[in-house]
Order: structure tokens, then C-alpha cells, then sequence
């Protein structure tokens, strides 16, 4: 009997535990791919957080977000910090988009300033 009850309690934590986890890996994401036509490597910000790996040039890369709760700006430089593109954007900015935003060869459109400001508002293809 006392097995039996260990056998229980052990299965509850286990299921339990599995719960908590489903949550964490339940949170809502969306895809945004980011066509990288330049020669430049890539790399993407949310809000000015450097969130994601390198988009290496010519490459299409895909990438994974949580779930906007409003708009979010969207900047991608490269590594000298050579601003490529700037847009605050929402979820319903980005279906517009197909979820995708191409940066061209023409894209370098300013640099950042020492105090860390940019280009807002940048037109996207």
C-alpha cells in the first residue's frame, strides 16, 4: 500500500511538473522571415534588444517571437552598427507584410549616434 501511494505521489509531481512546462512552451510566438539581400551580416533588435543570431548576407533567415502585445521597433544593423532598417511595428503592420521583410542592397540608411539614437520609420519593400 505504501508503494502504491509513492507510485501516486510520483506520478502527481510528474504531472504536475509536465503542466508547468506545457505552459512555458504554450506561450503564443510568430514567425517573421527577414529576406537578407545585402552583403552585410544582419542582425535583428526588438525594441532595442539584440534578440536573434546573425542573418548572414544573401540569406533568407527565419525567425521565431513571442507574441506582440503592441507595436515593437524593429531595427536591423550590422555589426558596425551601419543602420539597415527601422520601424516600429505591430502584429497587424507585420500580416500586412506576409511576415516578411526584405532588406535590399541599397538598404544602409544611416548610423546610430554616440547616444545611441536612429533613423525612425524607415520605408520597407
Amino acid at each position: 500500500m505504501l508503494l502504491t501511494r509513492l507510485g501516486f505521489l510520483l506520478i502527481l509531481t510528474l504531472g504536475l511538473a509536465g503542466a508547468a512546462a506545457a505552459t512555458v512552451a504554450c506561450d503564443p510566438t510568430d514567425t517573421i522571415t527577414i529576406d537578407n539581400q545585402t552583403t552585410e551580416r544582419l542582425f535583428l533588435s526588438e525594441d532595442g534588444v539584440r534578440a536573434h543570431s546573425a542573418m548572414e548576407p544573401g540569406k533568407v533567415t527565419r525567425f521565431s517571437t513571442l507574441r506582440f502585445a503592441g507595436a515593437e521597433l524593429i531595427e536591423i544593423k550590422n555589426e558596425d552598427g551601419t543602420l539597415f532598417y527601422s520601424r516600429r511595428l505591430s502584429r497587424h503592420d507585420l500580416s500586412q507584410l506576409g511576415w516578411r521583410i526584405t532588406i535590399d542592397a541599397s538598404a544602409p540608411v544611416s548610423h546610430t549616434n554616440a547616444a545611441g539614437g536612429s533613423a525612425q520609420g524607415i520605408p520597407i519593400s
